[in-house]
């Protein structure tokens, strides 16, 4: 069975809003985000027999940032790395996936109270990949 990924430009989230802002005031901001990550993909072998593997994972993200009003106008780098038991079986050895992107990203938050925003927003960058 073939699964696929679909990348998607505009997204939809929720983010914290820590300060109440004034109105017409450009803002700065800086954020780091850190994750830890596990997951498992399914495989086929020649003969039909289903196997379950494991990856690893780590991210970092680091992003500065301006808010006007609504909109933030936001300059991220991420780098991630995943050890896969995919990649392992595939390449007959312990395997690493490496991934760094920047960012160039706008967001405009369409519901927002003292303490929390829901945005919609769309980015564009490069990302390099190493394994």
């Amino acid at each position: 069975m073939k699964k696929t990924a679909l990348l998607i430009l505009f997204v939809l989230f929720c983010s914290t809003n820590i300060f109440a802002l004034e109105k017409d005031t450009l803002y700065k901001y800086a954020k780091l985000d850190l994750c830890l990550s596990a997951g498992s993909t399914e495989t086929y072998d020649k003969e039909g027999d289903e196997r379950g593997m494991v990856s690893i994972g780590f991210m970092a993200n680091a992003a500065f940032g301006l808010q006007l009003n609504r909109f933030r106008y936001e300059l991220s780098y991420q780098e991630r790395a995943e050890v896969s038991e995919m990649l392992q079986t595939m390449l007959g050895l312990i395997s690493t996936l490496t991934v760094r992107a920047g960012m160039a990203n706008v967001f405009y938050d369409y519901l927002t109270t003292r303490h929390f925003a829901m945005y919609v927003g769309t980015g564009i960058g490069l990302a390099y990949y190493e394994f």
